[in-house]
């Protein structure tokens, strides 16, 4: 009896697809040919439209949706998301406790507005939005220590948390970013090879 009863099945590592596997049948159709769109197309092959952004989210949905790890590293990209608009939120919530008409004040407001755009832009874009937000995050933090030193210090614990948390969405993406490279290129030279 050294099996658990209770645990999921194994397979095999000879029977488990490789990765671009999973992306080979990632697919939809044209919205105007109705011929097959495969992941990592840039336009129909049939009738030579461009695939738009809709599109490609529907494929990277498909995507995550059938790869264990791809669906990981969209999940961890949510996390990412979830970053800055806390950071928005923190950074809101500091000018609502300062109000004045101070210099620091001034460049809070400016800091938490440009926060709330990339968290908006996330959604299309996390990779840029989440690298624009830690650098923003950083100026915000450490900009005005040349008005007041130790308005540096208000807040450290949640600052290092929140910045933290930035990097670490910043690096999802990254990944996430990377490996859709990857599986993209090696599905194009497969294609190549076959057709």
């Amino acid at each position: 009896m050294d099996q658990n009863p209770y645990a999921p099945p194994q397979v095999a590592a000879g029977d488990e697809p490789r990765r671009e596997d999973h992306a080979c049948l990632v697919s939809i159709f044209c919205s105007e040919c109705g011929g097959t769109v495969n992941l990592g197309d840039t336009s129909c092959a049939k009738c030579g439209r461009k695939i738009s952004k809709d599109e490609k989210r529907a494929l990277q949905r498909r995507w995550e949706a059938s790869d264990r790890e791809m669906a990981k590293a969209a999940e961890e990209s949510y996390w990412g998301r979830t970053s800055i608009g806390a950071a928005a939120g923190l950074a809101t919530i500091q000018i609502l406790f300062s109000l004045g008409a101070s210099t620091l004040t001034i460049w809070g407001a400016c800091g938490a507005g440009a926060l709330w755009i990339l968290f908006g832009w996330s959604f299309r874009d996390g990779w840029s939005a989440c690298g624009l937000s830690l650098i923003i995050y950083l100026l915000w933090w450490f900009a005005p220590f040349a008005f007041a030193p130790l308005a540096v210090l208000d807040g450290v614990l949640f600052k290092v948390i929140i910045l933290t948390a930035l990097a670490g969405g910043f690096a999802a993406e990254a990944n996430m970013r990377r490996r859709q490279r990857a599986v993209t290129a090696n599905l194009r030279v497969r294609r190549e090879k076959t057709g």
